[in-house]
């Protein structure tokens, strides 16, 4: 292999590494085309170092025989190593330089792989961890509505005053309960709370209870939007 064969070598190389880095899979894919990159600058080099000894060993001079028979020796031929051409002297250079860039920018590939593989599993343990969370919160949510269906109907709200905060729920004909004042109740709508409510005083002359809305912070007004009709129950919270 000459040192223009080299030189050709190389250049292909060198494209080799200039595609890679402008691929957009090439993080993706396995390190095949690292290794095999590798690979042929090693060619390349081993195959310098065979150029560099067959130049020596072309530039040494024969060992001196001496002839049989009865004349003289000769004079030994003295010979001069004939000197490496500059143009051999800059193509070893850019050769040498070219295989140095190329290293340099595999290992720059190889971090930057290395950098996005470790993002890669931070971010899939960050999502592990949200889907979990959702999952938890989605469960403790189904819950809630199952507890608030499955809460017992205490009465029904037949007046509801907002501006006030003031409500009067008649009790359910099933419900034999006996709110004391302070009792805390809350107010279902289909099947979501709405808001709560706690008893003042039961009115033995129109059987109903007469309630003040507790405040709710999340309300547009700061109280919840209790209307006739919402369905009086037993916080399942509590």
């Amino acid at each position: 292999m000459t040192t223009t064969n080299l030189l050709l070598g190389l250049i292909s190389i060198i494209l080799v590494v200039g595609i890679a880095l402008t691929s957009n899979n090439f993080f993706k894919n396995d390190q095949s085309e690292l290794a095999q990159l590798q690979a042929e600058i090693n060619e390349l080099k081993n195959e310098n170092d065979r150029l560099a000894l067959t130049r020596t060993y072309t530039n040494t001079p024969p060992p001196y025989i001496p002839p049989t028979g009865t004349l003289p020796p000769p004079n030994p031929v003295v010979t001069t190593p004939i000197p490496k051409e500059n143009e051999d002297d800059e193509l070893r250079a850019s050769l040498k330089k070219m295989l140095d860039d190329s290293q340099k920018r595999i290992d720059e590939l190889e971090n930057k792989n290395a950098k996005l593989s470790d993002e890669n599993e931070g971010l899939t343990t960050e999502n592990e961890e949200m889907n979990s969370a959702r999952t938890k919160r989605t469960q403790r949510d189904r819950m809630a509505a199952i507890r608030i269906k499955a809460a017992t109907n205490m009465g029904e709200v037949t007046t509801a005053d907002k501006e006030v905060g003031f409500v009067i729920f008649s009790p359910s004909e099933t419900n034999k309960t006996f709110f004391n004042s302070g009792t805390r109740l809350a107010i279902r709508r289909n099947l979501g709370i709405i808001g709560y409510i706690e008893v003042d005083r039961w009115n033995e002359a129109t059987n109903q209870y007469s309630c003040t809305i507790m405040p709710q912070p999340f309300a547009d007004d700061g109280y919840p939007d209790i209307q006739i009709g919402d369905e009086v129950i037993i916080d399942p919270d509590e």
